[in-house]
């Protein structure tokens, strides 16, 4: 009688892993097919987790082939060093040490592009999603209509 409880308790147990499973696979699922760049990374800057449309981005910007495996596990500072002095270093900072959620515009020295970045903070690290406004930013350069200031912003702190 006293192995019945036990039994039940190893299938609600592999019920539960076996439902987190199909959950992971489902995000990862969603992630890879957005078309904006999502990355995830630990608590010392590691990535441990890049979508395509990220690693295709940061394939251009460095014009080599990499693989998720070339990335995964690697400090973003070290890999990227001119991030260092751009606003997403403060930011991602902020994120980090305040645990809240930042969002940034900015010019990427690392893509050549305009982003608008969310970052969202966890015990775990941070997730961070980037959306190319390079094209609305180029626009509101060319406009008449559009104030001087506006046209080099970005957000400091």
């Amino acid at each position: 009688m006293s192995r019945l409880p036990e039994q039940l308790e190893e299938g609600h147990v592999e019920r539960r892993h076996s439902t987190r499973r199909r959950s992971d696979v489902s995000a990862a699922q969603i992630l890879e097919s957005i078309t904006d760049e999502f990355v995830f990374l630990d608590r010392e800057w590691r990535f441990t987790y890049i979508n395509e449309t990220g690693l295709n981005s940061i394939r251009r910007a460095k014009g080599q082939e990499l693989t998720r495996e070339d990335l995964l596990g690697k400090n973003l500072w070290e890999l990227f060093p001119e991030l260092v002095s751009s606003i997403y270093y403060r930011k991602y900072h902020e994120a980090m040490r305040e645990q809240k959620t930042v969002e940034v515009e900015g010019y990427s020295p690392l893509t050549a592009r305009w982003l608008e970045v969310h970052v969202y903070p966890s015990e775990e690290g941070l997730s961070i999603y980037a959306h190319d406004i390079t094209e609305r930013k180029e626009a509101e350069e060319k406009s008449p209509t559009t104030p001087t200031c506006w046209r080099t912003y970005t957000t400091q702190s």
